[in-house]
């Protein structure tokens, strides 16, 4: 992602994740909006030919999602989930700072907002990791 960093207005993509939040914010306190709009995110990665270390680990962050709310992983703040699901909103917009119509290019911010997504809940992920290994818990979205 190196190169493309110039190309990227940060701010502006900080500006629309914390923008996302108010959004995730009624999509997690909506079951039934949750699981469709968690699978149409699952569908638009399988839908991608190749992806970087970023948007490899979306099907994870989904996963996180769903334990939370499902009540079997509780020790994520909620913020973290706020952010994940924010960063997963505009990962799903057609309509992004780069369009995702243009090949090569256009899955280049999705990834950059969902590495600032990771940046900011790195350690929760770490332990979610640990505790999917230790308990063995099916991933319902893969």
């Amino acid at each position: 992602m190196g190169k493309f960093n110039k190309m990227i207005n940060k701010k502006l993509l900080k500006e629309k994740l914390e923008s996302n939040k108010d959004e995730a914010d009624r999509i997690l306190s909506d079951k039934d909006t949750l699981q469709k709009f968690l699978y149409k995110v699952i569908e638009k990665v399988k839908g991608i030919p190749v992806f970087g270390q970023y948007l490899e680990e979306i099907p994870l962050l989904c996963n996180m999602v769903l334990d939370f709310t499902k009540k079997r992983y509780n020790k994520l703040p909620r913020t973290s989930i706020i952010s994940i699901t924010a960063a997963l909103l505009y990962f799903l917009s057609p309509i992004d700072l780069i369009p995702d119509f243009i090949i090569g290019l256009g899955l280049v911010d999705d990834a950059f907002v969902i590495k600032l997504a990771i940046d900011g809940i790195r350690h929760d992920i770490s332990e979610y990791k640990e505790w999917k290994e230790n308990n063995e818990i099916v991933s319902e979205l893969l």
